[in-house]
């Protein structure tokens, strides 16, 4: 299979090399890290999380395109969260991706909110709670049959500190969606999260994907603000089984939590991901969502950028084939900018963060919150303390 012309994923990140226990973990601060994983072997990772802060943790495996059998390329990503002495705090997350020889991203994440439990002097449980040192684990456990030894592995850390004041209540209900009736923007998506294309607000834009590709674009939401998307699969020359492919898309938080995920079966006839609704769509992005019971609201409680994925699979036969389909992705933002949580700390913005966000896992400029960090007030008070003695210097009486 000629994967030449392909927007294929380039893994990024600062190097980092998780262990196999938690002894001797390697301590990372929020940003974004590369490392390489293998089969069914647990990678740990240290973050410091303050007391009342939220910790966001996430890897991301981009499985490589290959011409074997796709309905045996199933494979699963766990991750779990231990707290002091290495105790098992049973936090588990998972995501499974089948067909991952179609050239499929899979991240797994967690939201660790266990720094904003006091701790009450019950031993078994207070290893679990308030400030300190938590333990976070990444583990490719289940592995395809023609799985690769080792697949590069995007970690992604988030620290976002406690709150004051949580802002406007929560907004359960998913924005309206009216489809655009602008003229189609030409944009070309990227192969991987950290060079996602941004999609500039509402309206349409049109891209052509390659069958084999799996591209990414990005959404900026500020507090108050939501967005609602489908993506038309316009028709193409051909039918029959080689002309055939699964077509998805997926919409992902700023923590690269998958919020929703829809798909289809495209045969060069038009389609319209979803089909079973009018558009993928989040609420109004408030602190306050993540209180909500259900998920798809709860995942949606950080401003910042929303990630789109758009995949058009290989063809079932000829998986070599070069099939290009044509998309339109129609795109409502909708709310009115509001100020948002008042945070305890006033963290340092990072990259293109919006004012006022959570420390955010650096995608390069996709960081969507500041980094919490107490360097900007250090720097402060000794500049404070060079000019009282610069001042002082100056008023000794010469001899």
């Amino acid at each position: 299979m000629s994967t030449a012309a392909l927007r294929e994923y380039a893994s990024a990140g600062t190097p980092v090399e998780g262990t196999d226990g938690y002894q001797n973990a390697p301590a990372v601060v929020p940003g974004q890290y590369l490392d390489t994983i293998g089969h069914k072997k647990p990678r740990y990772y240290a973050v410091d999380v303050p007391e009342g802060a939220t910790a966001y943790f996430s890897g991301t495996v981009s499985f490589p395109l290959t011409e074997d059998d796709p309905e045996r390329a199933n494979n699963s990503l766990y991750l779990r969260v231990f707290g002091a002495e290495g105790t098992d705090c049973h936090a588990f997350e998972n995501e499974n991706a089948v067909r991952s020889n179609d050239g499929v991203a899979l991240t797994v994440s967690s939201t660790w909110t266990g720094a904003t439990v006091p701790k009450d002097g019950t031993a078994r449980t207070d290893k679990c709670k308030g400030g300190g040192r938590y333990y976070f684990t990444v583990e490719w456990a289940g592995v395809a049959d023609s799985a690769p030894a080792t697949v590069p592995l995007e970690l992604n850390v988030t620290v976002e500190p406690g709150v004051t004041d949580a802002g406007p209540a929560a907004e359960p209900a998913p924005v309206p969606f009216t489809a655009p009736t602008t003229p189609v923007q030409p944009v070309t998506g990227g192969g991987s999260f950290n060079v996602a294309t941004p999609l500039d607000g509402s309206g349409v834009y049109g891209d052509t994907l390659q069958r084999g590709e799996f591209v990414f674009y990005k959404v900026k939401l500020d507090w108050g603000q939501g967005l609602a998307y489908r993506v038309r699969f316009l028709e193409t020359p051909g039918r029959g089984l080689d002309n055939v492919s699964v077509v998805t898309t997926t919409l992902y938080s700023p923590y690269r939590k998958e919020v929703d995920h829809d798909f289809s079966s495209y045969n060069g006839s038009p389609d319209t991901v979803p089909d079973n609704k009018d558009a993928m769509a989040t609420p109004e992005i408030r602190y306050s969502n993540r209180d909500a019971s259900d998920k798809k609201v709860s995942e949606n409680a950080l401003a910042g950028w929303y990630y789109l994925a758009v995949q058009a699979a290989p063809t079932v036969q000829d998986r070599g084939a070069v099939r290009p389909v044509p998309i339109e992705l129609e795109l409502v933002v909708t709310g009115t900018p509001e100020p948002g949580p008042t945070y305890r700390t006033e963290p340092a913005e990072t990259g293109s963060s919006p004012e006022k966000a959570p420390a955010q896992a650096a995608d390069d400029d996709n960081s969507t919150a500041p980094l919490v960090t107490g360097i900007a007030v250090i720097a402060f008070a000794l500049i404070i303390a060079l000019g009282i003695v610069i001042l002082l210097l100056r008023k000794r009486p010469r001899r």
